[in-house]
Order: structure tokens, then sequence, then C-alpha cells
């Protein structure tokens, strides 16, 4: 497929762009040309997340999450799952913002999200001291699966 031309972009040409630079370690373009997309909604905001998150920038997905609340969208539950993936590996977003997320995934409609919990539980095992909450997410899984 060609490279559709950025002044006649629909969202998902915008998207297509975007995920094809972030594979290719082009950070700086690929934020630059969400930053240009017309149409932003979740999913587009949760492949930004995602991208950071997989290639080793989880400060950069926790600022894109900020972001994405800030700008009134609600984080689904690929947005959430990757940022709670980034707080594993970063020391500057961590805990406090992962605690936080865990709070606004309580008060969204994926709270029993089994998934979600799945990744939350390592996020809390990994702080020492921690251990009884992710024993308190595990406990709360209605359905559990082979993860948990």
């Amino acid at each position: 497929m060609s490279e559709i031309p950025e002044h006649n972009c629909n969202t998902l040409g915008f998207a297509e762009q975007k995920d094809r630079r972030l594979r290719t370690g082009d950070w700086v373009s690929a934020r630059k040309l969400f930053d240009e997309m017309p149409d932003r909604n979740g999913v587009t905001w949760a492949c930004l997340i995602s991208g950071y998150t997989q290639n080793g920038m989880p400060e950069d997905a926790c600022g894109v999450l900020k972001e994405m609340i800030f700008y009134g969208f609600l984080p689904n539950r690929f947005a959430f799952g990757s940022v709670i993936r980034a707080c594993q590996e970063s020391m500057l977003c961590g805990l406090q913002l992962g605690m936080q997320i865990h709070g606004l995934i309580l008060k969204s409609p994926y709270a029993n999200d089994v998934s979600l919990s799945n990744v939350l539980i390592p996020m809390y095992e990994k702080y020492l001291g921690y251990i009884d909450y992710a024993r308190s997410v595990f406990d709360e899984i209605e359905i559990r699966n082979s993860i948990s």
C-alpha cells in the first residue's frame, strides 16, 4: 500500500501511517502524525500508548494516557492494559500512577474485566510490600482464567 498523502487522510489512513512509523521506531514522526489527526478516538489513543509501551518508552505511554483523559477520552481496556504494563516498567510513573489507573478502572465499564485484573496483579507484585494489593485484585476476579 502506498503512503497516503497527509493532506487528504481520514482517521484510518492516519492510524495506518502512525502505526507504520511506530513499528520502525520513528517516534517523533509518529507523534507528529498523531497530533495532526483530524479525528482521534479511543482506538488511536490506545495504539499510541501501546506503541510506546511495547517499545520501552513507559513514561511516554503514561504521559499519553494523561493527555487522553485531559482531552475527554475514556481509555478502553487496551489503553488501560498497555499503560498498566508501562507502570510495571517505569520508576517515574510506576506504582502511584498504577494505583490511580486502578481506581479509574474500578469506576469504568471495565471494573470486572479479567484481562485487566491479570495485568494489575503483577503490577502490584513488582513492588515490595504490595502483595496484599495483588491478592485483593485476585480475590475480586469473579471468573478467573488460566492466566489468573
